[in-house]
């Protein structure tokens, strides 16, 4: 009986029927290793994801501020030009004003025939106000009007 019990531990230890349950635990680390090492895998490639979308992210905001620099300066200049427009449209303004006044009180002045021998040159440069103009003729044998003294 001996004989048999020590045949069959022998052909259970040979056939792997014994030793599947040494190697069982075995088999268990190694299938949770495999396991754990593709979880880090993927845990790996997740993070190499977004260190390129970080860089990528941070590639278009320094894009950005350099397009929101590059704005700034080209809407300071284009408020500077337009301030220096609305000055220049304010003297013009001026000027036009000046200039009605100063052909209002010429307007005694004119004479419409080009031969008229009374006719004279009236300097406007010089004036720089309606009170200023003074022309050499006070009267025109054309027109009747009241002179002022």
């Amino acid at each position: 009986m001996t004989e048999i019990i020590i045949t069959a531990l022998l052909s259970a230890i040979t056939s792997g029927g014994l030793a599947s349950i040494f190697t069982l635990r075995a088999a268990r680390r190694k299938a949770d290793a495999d396991a754990m090492q593709s979880v880090q895998d993927v845990y790996q490639q997740a993070l190499a994801d977004q260190q390129n979308y970080i860089g990528k992210l941070k590639e278009t905001r320094d894009h950005l501020v350099t397009d929101r620099e590059e704005m700034r300066r080209e809407n300071n200049e284009l408020r500077e030009r337009l301030n220096n427009m609305d000055e220049k449209v304010r003297q013009l303004e001026y000027d036009v004003a000046r200039n009605g006044r100063m052909m209002t009180a010429l307007r005694p002045f004119l004479c419409g025939r080009l031969d008229c021998p009374n006719r004279t040159m009236v300097d406007l440069g010089k004036a720089t106000e309606v009170d200023d103009v003074e022309p050499a003729v006070t009267s025109h044998p054309n027109r009747a009007r009241k002179v002022k003294k």
